[in-house]
C-alpha cells in the first residue's frame, strides 16, 4: 500500500511516478478491484501532489503522453491542496467557531505585510521586536514568516518559546511572550475577518481540519490513491496528513460502508540530498517514518550528465577535492578586466552559440548573483539587437522603479488630488513625457517647462498651457498634446474606484506603445496589487461600515484594523 521511491536528481522518480498512475487507472477497470468512490472519477479519486507549479505542470505533460488526452487528474501543490480544503469545508470551520461566518478572502502577501504592520503599530512604536531587525518593516516579516512556519511545522504558537529555547535560541523572554501575544492577535483578527494567508490557510488546516474525524473520514471518501513528488520539498504538516492516511482505521471504530478501512495506496518520490528548502517551510526528516513502513525502491543515478559518465555526486566530490590543472572541455571560463566587457562577452557567446545552431536561445539559462538594472540592459538590448528575445524570471524590483508605474500613480494624485500632500514637478514631468513617448509629442525638456509653470499645487491641478507667459515656446504639437491630456483628465469621473482610472489611462497612453514584456508584467501587477487592496478594503467596512469602500481605502490603512 505504501511505496516509496527513492533518487537523485534526473533519475527518473517523475516517470517512474507517471508509470505507477498508469497502473492504477488501469487497475480501477478491473471488476475484482476496488471500485472508484461513488460520484467521483478514478483520475480525481488519485491526489497527485508536486512540490512546485513547474513541477505540476511537468507531471500533467507527463501524464498527458502517457494516458492520452481525456484524463483529468487532480495535480496540486501541498500548500494548494490546503488552500483548496479550507475553502471546500468553510462551512465545518464556522461550525467549529474557527472562523466568522462570512466568505474567505485571500490576502495577498504583500497587503498581508500592511495590515500587520497596522494591527502591531503600538508594539512597533516601542521597539519590542528589536532583537529580530531594527527595520520595522523587517521584523514584520520575520513575525509572520515564523506564524507560517509553525504553522507548516503542525505546532500551536505556545510551543514556539520552547522550541527556540531547545535550539538555544538566545531570546529574551518577554520578548517571546509579546511574539506569541501579537502572533495570536493577528491570527485572531484574520480569522474573525474571514482573511486567508498561507500561514492562516497552514494553521487552520493543521491544528483544526485535520483533527476532526469527520473530515478524516472525508479524505479517505474521497481518495483512495495518493502520489507525491518531491516530498523532500514538503512541509511537516503534509507528513501528518499521509502518516494518518496510510494507516488504516481499526475495527473498534464505525465508519459508513463507503469508506474502506483498509490504508491508502501511496506512491512517494523522495531525493536523499534535496534539502534546498530547508528552513524555508520544507521538513524531509519528517517523510522518514514513512520510509521505514514502506517498500523502498532506489533508482541509480543518471549515466550521462554534464560531467561525463557516472555519478555526478562522486564526480564533483572529485573536482572539489583534487587540483585540477584545468576545467574539464564542458565548462568555459570568460575572463574580463571589467564588468561591462564580461557581460559584452556573454552576449557575443551566446549569439555565436544560437547563430551556429549549437543550442537553441530557449535552451540558454543566464545565471547571475543578482542581476541589477546594468545587467539587465545590457543582456536585453545587445541579445534584443541579434533577434534573440530575453525574458527576465522572477524580477524582483520594487514597481515603483518602472516610470510607468509612477506614471499612473501621478494620474491618481491627479484625479483625486486628496490623497497627496504634494505632487512634485519632476513627477508631472515625468507623466508628461511617458505618456507622449510614443510620437515624442512632449520631450523632456517640454515636460519640464509645462510642469514648472503650469503646475497648481494647493489645490493640485494643471493649468493651461497660456498660463505660462513664453508659452509660444512649447510649439504647436507640444501644446495640442499638452491641452488633449488635460481635457482626458478632466472628464474621468472621481466616483469610478481608481483601478478603473489606470486601467483607462494604460488603453488611451500605455497601450499603443507596444511596452516590453517586464514593463506590462509591472503594469499587470500593479493593477493586480490595488484591486486586491480596494477587495480587502470593502470588505474590511462591510463590518465597520464607512461612507465610501475605496474612497477611504486611500486611507484605511492609517490606523489600527
Amino acid at each position: 500500500m505504501l511505496r516509496w521511491i527513492s533518487g537523485g536528481s534526473r533519475s527518473g522518480k517523475t516517470h517512474n511516478l507517471v508509470g505507477y498512475i498508469a497502473e492504477w487507472l488501469q487497475a480501477q477497470q478491473i471488476p475484482e478491484q476496488p471500485k472508484c468512490p461513488p460520484y467521483i472519477s478514478c483520475e480525481r479519486s488519485l491526489l497527485l501532489l508536486t512540490d512546485t507549479g513547474e513541477g505540476r505542470d511537468h507531471l500533467s505533460t507527463q501524464l498527458e503522453r502517457k494516458l492520452g488526452a481525456g484524463y483529468f487528474p487532480y495535480i496540486t501543490t501541498p500548500l494548494g491542496f490546503m488552500q483548496d480544503e479550507v475553502m471546500l469545508f468553510w462551512p465545518l470551520l464556522v461550525k467549529l467557531n474557527a472562523v466568522a461566518a462570512r466568505p474567505p478572502l485571500r490576502l495577498a502577501t504583500e497587503l498581508e505585510l500592511l495590515w500587520a504592520k497596522a494591527l502591531w503599530h503600538s508594539d512597533l512604536e516601542q521597539n519590542t521586536f528589536a532583537a529580530l531587525s531594527n527595520n520595522r518593516d523587517r521584523a514584520v516579516r520575520h513575525l509572520l514568516d515564523i506564524f507560517q512556519l509553525a504553522a507548516f511545522a503542525g505546532m500551536d504558537l505556545p510551543e514556539i518559546p520552547t522550541l527556540m529555547a531547545d535550539h538555544g535560541v538566545a531570546v529574551a523572554p518577554e520578548t517571546m511572550a509579546a511574539i506569541v501575544a501579537v502572533l495570536s492577535r493577528w491570527r485572531h483578527w484574520c480569522t474573525q475577518h474571514s482573511l486567508l494567508t498561507y500561514g492562516i490557510i497552514a494553521d487552520l488546516f493543521g491544528r483544526v481540519l485535520l483533527r476532526q474525524q469527520d473530515y478524516q473520514l472525508s479524505l479517505r471518501r474521497r481518495f483512495r490513491g495518493i502520489v507525491a513528488d518531491n516530498i523532500h520539498n514538503y512541509p511537516a504538516l503534509v507528513a501528518d496528513l499521509l502518516g494518518l492516511l496510510a494507516s488504516g482505521i481499526p475495527p473498534e471504530i464505525p465508519v459508513p460502508p463507503d469508506i474502506p478501512r483498509q490504508a491508502v495506496t501511496m506512491v512517494l518520490s523522495h531525493q536523499p540530498t534535496g534539502v534546498v528548502r530547508l528552513g524555508l517551510g520544507a521538513d524531509p526528516d519528517a517523510f522518514l517514518a514513512l520510509k521505514a513502513r514502506a517498500t523502498v525502491e532506489e533508482l541509480p543515478p543518471p549515466q550521462q550528465t554534464i560531467l561525463g559518465i557516472g555519478d555526478p555526486r562522486i564526480r564533483v566530490a572529485e573536482l572539489l577535492t583534487t587540483p585540477q590543472p584545468q576545467l574539464p572541455p564542458q565548462i568555459v571560463t570568460l575572463q574580463t578586466t571589467s564588468r561591462m566587457q564580461l557581460l559584452s562577452q556573454i552576449c557575443a557567446t551566446v549569439t555565436q552559440a544560437v547563430r551556429s545552431q549549437q543550442v537553441m536561445p530557449q535552451e540558454i539559462a543566464i545565471l547571475g548573483p543578482g542581476i541589477d538594472t546594468i545587467a539587465r540592459y545590457v543582456l536585453t538590448t545587445e541579445l534584443g539587437q541579434q533577434g534573440i528575445p530575453v525574458v527576465v524570471l522572477n524580477d524582483q524590483r520594487p514597481l515603483i522603479q518602472s516610470p510607468y508605474v509612477r506614471a499612473l500613480l501621478t494620474v491618481l494624485m491627479l484625479v483625486y488630488p486628496g490623497i497627496s500632500l504634494e505632487c512634485s514637478a519632476g513627477a508631472i514631468a515625468e507623466l508628461l513625457e511617458v505618456f507622449h513617448a510614443k510620437n515624442h509629442e512632449i520631450d523632456a525638456v517640454r515636460a519640464g517647462l509645462l510642469a514648472a509653470h503650469c503646475l497648481q499645487p494647493r489645490p493640485l491641478k494643471l493649468l493651461a498651457a497660456s498660463h505660462y507667459s513664453r508659452w509660444d515656446r512649447l510649439g504647436h504639437r507640444a501644446s495640442t498634446a499638452y491641452e488633449t491630456f488635460r481635457t482626458w483628465l478632466g472628464s474621468l469621473p472621481t466616483t469610478q474606484p481608481p483601478t478603473a482610472v489606470m486601467d483607462a489611462a494604460i488603453q488611451r497612453y500605455l497601450w499603443p506603445q507596444n511596452l516590453p514584456a517586464t514593463e506590462l508584467a509591472a503594469l499587470r501587477s500593479l493593477l493586480e496589487s490595488a484591486a486586491d487592496y480596494w477587495q480587502v478594503c470593502e470588505h474590511l467596512h462591510t463590518l465597520t461600515p464607512l461612507s465610501s469602500g475605496w474612497r477611504n481605502g486611500f486611507a484605511c490603512c492609517d490606523g489600527a484594523p
